[in-house]
């Protein structure tokens, strides 16, 4: 299995993961922009609005508002079984080389003892 597949791992290729990975994160935060702009141009079209006008302007509203929260729920399902399969294959890989696991994680804690040590000597300034 690679680490990270384009598919969610069902056993079979699945069209939420395949969208959520070809698509970046600011294509689906335009999305969103697009759909508050939608609403916001709604609002402003139903003020002057009542009756039926209104109704059938809430309920596109209300459709447009449901595709968007399915959208976000896909997005969200994706990025779970994405840190799953992350976390699995993470797993995997420090039980089959526990040696190399251990020394990853000491350069990067030495790498970060000396970032910090620096970040202290140089914030102290001394008074004469």
């Amino acid at each position: 299995m690679e680490p990270f597949e384009n598919t969610v791992d069902t056993g079979a290729a699945s069209p939420i993961s395949d969208a959520y990975a070809t698509k970046s994160k600011e294509e689906l935060l335009d999305e969103f922009r697009t759909l508050l702009q939608d609403g916001q141009q709604l609002l402003a079209e139903t003020a002057n609005l009542s009756g039926e006008a209104l109704a059938a302007a809430r309920a596109r509203f209300q459709t447009q508002w449901d595709v968007a929260k399915e959208k976000l729920d896909e997005a969200q399902t994706y990025a779970v079984s994405r840190t799953q399969q992350a976390t699995r294959v993470t797993d995997e890989y420090v039980h089959e080389h526990p040696w190399s696991a251990v020394a990853v994680a000491t350069g990067v804690g030495v790498v970060l003892g000396l970032l910090a040590g620096k970040r202290n000597s140089t914030s102290h300034v001394t008074r004469r």
